[in-house]
């Protein structure tokens, strides 16, 4: 389904919303680069059905649960690729429901060895992807199971933790050389980090600060994993969002003796980590400032439009906030029309009267024109009747 024309036939009608076009399953190859092209226009959804046609297919999917099926190292990725499609669009009770079917991803049949006439080049060892357990173990905390998924991530550490220490011996045991082990420790100790990270991404979402920067400080003493400017700045506004700007400048500093100066992005890091500082002390104007250097750097950038905007509000000046948004999301549509801004703006108008309806109904006809199927329909704050 398609959410944003639901809501347009709803509130225009059914002329409305036939006028609207996007691209579909129909509308592309029948196979993995059909996903692909889908996926690259933003049409989750419609990627979301090509997965499951493409199961069906190999004999899976849609009203095939409870038959006998083989997984394939093919059909695990589309898998994967469904579910994590699901959970950035939001259907999170149905990534829930699809998932449940696979277990822990550890029974016989996840295995090569279980399909022997199937594998002639004699492989050993789970077709799991490594995406897929990270995905599985994270997903509960999106359905707000967020101490099961903690806990299935303290899980799946531990036994990349555990690989990491006795590389060695994994290593002897596939006859590797040094380069296949040197390639294979940094692998893991990749996924060691994408592990640590998606913790700390529970750990925010249960404000459990304290263990998130306890965790962003293990990340940054990972071995032959060097510290970024991004996971300082990342470790700066948690300490922002507990109250410790002291703590956070210092992080921001060190993210700013890692970043080159004369590069434009990380100027604009660095300008918008010194904002953060500024609301943070209660600033307003001066963070405007930060965030208006940077959007010159950068006008075409949506998070800073949308941040200016904010900030425009903060000094009292709506109207300007308003206008901001409003010109970025008419003349720049592909790029400004997202989640935030729309909401954002949205909120302006709800702030500055109360007759808003027409106005959200043209921001839903520009979306209509511009946006795929991964737009929030909430984000334009219309009400159903």
């Amino acid at each position: 389904a398609d959410p944003i024309k639901d809501l347009l036939r709803h509130f225009d009608g059914e002329a409305a919303a036939a006028e609207r076009q996007t691209l579909t399953a129909d509308l592309v190859t029948q196979d993995i680069q059909g996903i692909r092209d889908l996926m690259k226009v933003g049409c989750y959804r419609a990627a979301v059905n090509m997965c499951g046609r493409l199961l069906i297919v190999c004999g899976q999917g849609y009203g095939k649960a409870g038959q006998l099926s083989k997984h394939t190292p093919h059909t695990l990725q589309l898998w994967l690729t469904r579910i994590t499609l699901l959970k950035k669009s939001n259907l999170i009770e149905m990534a829930v429901s699809e998932l449940s079917a696979f277990g822990d991803l550890d029974s016989p049949d996840f295995y090569y060895e279980y399909y022997p006439e199937l594998n002639e080049q004699k492989k050993r060892g789970t077709m799991v992807p490594f995406s897929f357990r990270l995905l599985a173990a994270e997903l509960p905390a999106h359905h707000n199971r967020i101490n099961e998924a903690h806990v299935r991530l303290c899980q799946l550490l531990s036994t990349v933790r555990r690989i990491v220490r006795d590389i060695d011996r994994f290593v002897a045991l596939d006859m590797m050389n040094e380069d296949e082990r040197r390639e294979a420790l940094n692998l893991w100790t990749r996924r060691q980090s994408s592990v640590i990270q998606a913790l700390i991404d529970c750990s925010l979402m249960k404000k459990d600060f304290h263990n998130a920067v306890q965790l962003f400080h293990k990340q940054l003493r990972l071995p032959g994993h060097p510290p970024s400017p991004a996971l300082y700045s990342a470790l700066g506004r948690v300490y922002l969002q507990i109250g410790d700007v002291q703590l956070a400048q210092h992080a921001f500093n060190s993210a700013a003796d890692l970043r080159d100066v004369n590069n434009t992005v990380d100027a604009i890091a660095s300008l918008t980590d010194a904002g953060l500082v500024a609301i943070a002390q209660n600033a307003f104007a001066e963070a405007l400032g930060y965030l208006q250097q940077a959007l010159t750097l950068q006008p075409d950038n949506p998070v800073l439009v949308n941040n200016t905007a904010v900030c425009l509000l903060y000094v009292g000046r709506m109207r300007d906030a308003m206008l901001l948004l409003e010109e970025n999301l008419g003349t720049k549509p592909e790029t400004m029309i997202r989640d935030e801004t729309v909401l954002n703006v949205c909120t302006l108008y709800e702030l500055e009267s109360s007759l808003t309806a027409q106005r959200k109904l043209g921001m839903l006809r520009l979306a209509s024109q511009w946006k795929n199927d991964n737009l929030n329909v909430a984000s334009f704050k219309l009400q159903i009747q």
